[in-house]
């Protein structure tokens, strides 16, 4: 687990996770420490973020466990959990949680084995239950569990959630603990108070968070400096600091610490436990002398920052005089500890968050772009490059489009200078070993190289030079299996990309292979479309209205969307005369042209024996998911007619028919003097992926449709179907009959 130093400035990215930790920090900092209210903070804010309907911390009293706090909890459960404490055992979630010290769920627990907790279960009427212990400084000292009602598992999103508000009551249980003892306990007190207000702050920013748990450690315990250092990657860097001035500061931001035993934070990473050096100048193991003159410090102190048997980082805090840290003292940076290592999973939490939101920002950006009614490439391609430069934290990164076995440039990133464009544009890229792009094409997988410098079989040395280029990551983009592009990002230091980037980066290279697909159908529709008039009058009609104008120029509306294409055509083409092959054409367009347009559909395109037809646009149609099927009916028995005469003649066709229902782009594309009009969007090609896996006299239809018309339709389900240019299986109907 590593953390992100650097402030990028940006805000948080789930504001309900970081309000809901600033309102149990603000409970935990209340100026009168309480422990009830704050575990019932903590498990109302459960109860919210893990949609659960009740949520209950428990603490461990020997081998018992007591209700400390609740959320949304009858009185009589509370009372009766309160006269009957949970055994520390297999019975209950709670106490297999308490007792395994790991996450306990159970799905539903009126039938799990082993579950003895009836009478609870009757009182509280919880079905599904999660519970994760809680603990602190390794020990369990209680369980949180959260419950609903009905039976409704808890995903892993909420399990984690769950971990870190539990990792939050059992440091107020602990504080409680400390603030209920010692002398000084109004003061540490006070200054738990403004460390946590600060981590509770509305919008969380780590860097300020540490920097003030930094400050507090060092007045409470009398320091005059000290640092905190976090993990970062495979090294540990000083993000907070006390008693050092800004240049200081700047010089150790950029020091790497690892374990060994030459300072008081490199000792610490290699004990992974508090070590303490009463005086620095006796200790013959101590080297950092520069840095001892500096800070003038001579007793140090290092506490580790640890989460489940991770080191996370490490405080470090020194006196100018030879004056031992006392225990009570190191059991409170021990506290701040557990603090920054809650703080750390925090932070790791809303990154993730955010990244997932940026991700699914990105993706969607692009299929808007996609399903413009006027379809831009380019645009497209440019979106989808620039979002996975930027989600991949690449540096730059390009797109070749495939012609003739050759690929060249279509899309670069704005950074990328005009003379590396310039060299890469004169070269075409085929499948060979001497570039990344090349060997990404040969073996069809992406294919990354961590420094193409030092790469020998690398033949492009003069461009990766101009470019900066040293790690470089290529993924082929395919259409039915068949490389039709590649997307290429790279870095300008030696920096490999990780296993979920280049997941990430594959998804936008679907993306690239989709789009660049359906400008290839569209160029297709273009070729074979003279006959949209004959078939769809009703758009001719649309110019001479304003409503027909608005919907020409472009609209969004919920369609069923009907391809259907011959079975053996391909074949038929081979033996067949050319006049043979027009005059089955004209029988097979004539037949369910005229059915289509008889039952309130609009013709959109013939592409050689592949039919386009959708309802409910541009007349809206009631129905129209029936209307489909209906059409789709007819023809297969239509078309039995005309292949019984055509078998005859020595012909074996047969047809298929998918059916799509779900949102289009639709309106007028083309240029002046040749205009048609058109649907775009994914249901369009999930209609012609269904058609073209639908067997000789099928109609496949997908989810959505059948929800529509199953009361009307005899049909059976279809699952496991791998459709082209979907990566995922999908399931479908097969339709049997329309029922009278």
């Amino acid at each position: 687990m590593g953390h992100t130093v650097v402030d990028d400035g940006r805000a948080p990215a789930s504001p309900s996770a970081a309000g809901a930790l600033g309102r149990i920090l603000g409970s935990i900092a209340a100026s009168t420490f309480e422990l009830r209210p704050t575990l019932d903070q903590i498990a109302e804010e459960a109860r919210v973020l893990c949609q659960a309907d009740g949520c209950f911390c428990f603490v461990r009293d020997g081998d018992v466990l007591r209700p400390g706090g609740s959320a949304e909890v009858t009185t009589a459960y509370w009372e009766w959990l309160q006269e009957n404490p949970l055994p520390v055992d297999a019975g209950s979630t709670a106490g297999r949680a308490v007792l395994s010290g790991e996450p306990a769920r159970i799905a539903d627990v009126t039938v799990e084995p082993g579950y003895t907790q009836r009478e609870a279960n009757e009182i509280g009427g919880y079905r599904s239950v999660t519970a994760v212990p809680i603990r602190f400084d390794g020990v369990v000292i209680g369980g949180f569990a959260i419950g609903r009602l009905t039976v409704a598992p808890f995903d892993d999103e909420a399990v984690a959630l769950a971990s870190v508000l539990a990792d939050q009551a059992g440091l107020a249980i602990r504080i409680a603990q400390l603030l209920a003892t010692g002398q000084q306990a109004q003061d540490r007190e006070q200054s738990l108070a403004q460390v946590l207000a600060t981590i509770g702050r509305g919008s969380f920013d780590l860097i300020p968070t540490l920097q003030a748990i930094v400050e507090e450690s060092a007045r409470l315990c009398d320091a005059t400096v000290g640092n905190i250092t976090i993990r970062d990657g495979e090294v540990y860097r000083m993000v907070a600091f006390i008693g050092f001035d800004a240049d200081f500061q700047e010089m150790q931001s950029h020091q790497i610490y690892r374990p060994g035993t030459n300072g008081i934070v490199a000792r610490t990473l290699l004990e992974q436990r508090v070590v303490t050096i009463a005086d620095v100048l006796a200790d013959p193991d101590y080297t950092l002398t520069e840095l001892q003159r500096i800070g003038g410090y001579r007793t140090v102190l290092g506490v580790p920052i640890g989460h489940e048997g991770e080191i996370l980082g490490t405080i470090a805090l020194g006196r100018p005089e030879v004056r031992p840290f006392s225990k009570r003292e190191i059991s409170l940076i021990e506290a701040f500890a557990s603090q920054v290592a809650i703080a750390l999973r925090v932070a790791d939490l809303l990154t993730a968050t955010h990244d997932a939101l940026e991700r699914e920002t990105a993706v969607g950006d692009v299929l808007q772009a996609i399903a413009r009614s006027r379809f831009d490439l380019d645009h497209v391609l440019q979106t989808i490059i620039d979002s996975a430069v930027r989600l991949s934290h690449a540096d730059e990164g390009n797109i070749a489009r495939g012609e003739d076995g050759r690929f060249r440039m279509a899309a670069f990133t704005d950074g990328v200078s005009d003379s590396f464009r310039e060299m890469i544009n004169r070269r075409p890229f085929i499948p060979e070993r001497g570039s990344v792009t090349g060997r990404a094409l040969m073996d069809l997988l992406p294919l990354q190289v961590a420094d193409v410098l030092a790469d020998p079989e690398f033949a492009m040395h003069e461009a990766a030079l101009e470019g900066g280029l040293r790690t470089v990551l290529s993924v082929p983009m395919l259409h039915d299996g068949v490389p039709i592009g590649t997307l290429s990002v790279w870095r300008t230091e030696v920096r490999p990309f990780s296993e979920p980037e280049i997941g990430l980066l594959r998804t936008f290279a679907d993306q690239a292979a989709l789009a660049i697909s359906n400008v290839s159908l569209f160029e297709t529709i273009e070729r074979q479309r003279t006959e949209l008039a004959r078939f769809a009058p009703e758009v001719a009609g649309m110019l001479a209205t304003s409503e027909g104008q608005q919907l020409l120029a472009g609209h969004r509306r919920e369609i069923s969307a009907l391809f259907c294409d011959l079975r053996g055509f391909t074949a038929f083409t081979e033996t067949a005369e050319p006049e043979e092959l027009f005059d089955v054409l004209r029988q097979y367009h004539a037949a369910v042209g005229e059915i289509a347009i008889g039952a309130g559909g609009t013709v959109e395109h013939f592409a050689g024996d592949g039919l386009l037809v959708f309802f409910n646009d541009p007349t809206p149609l009631p129905d129209h998911q029936l209307a489909a099927v209906r059409a789709a009916c007819a023809m297969r028995e239509r078309f039995a007619d005309l292949a019984a005469a055509w078998r005859k003649r020595g012909y074996e066709l047969g047809l298929g028919v998918g059916i799509a229902a779900g949102y289009a782009t639709l309106g007028r594309i083309g240029f002046e003097g040749r205009y048609d009009y058109a649907a775009i969007g994914p249901v369009v090609n999930l209609a012609s992926r269904l058609s073209d896996v639908a067997a000789a006299g099928e109609v496949l239809i997908n989810q959505r449709c059948y929800a529509a018309v199953e009361d009307q339709v005899e049909a059976e389900p279809v699952d496991g179907l791998d459709l082209k240019g979907l990566r995922q299986q999908t399931s479908a109907y097969r339709v049997l009959s329309v029922r009278p």
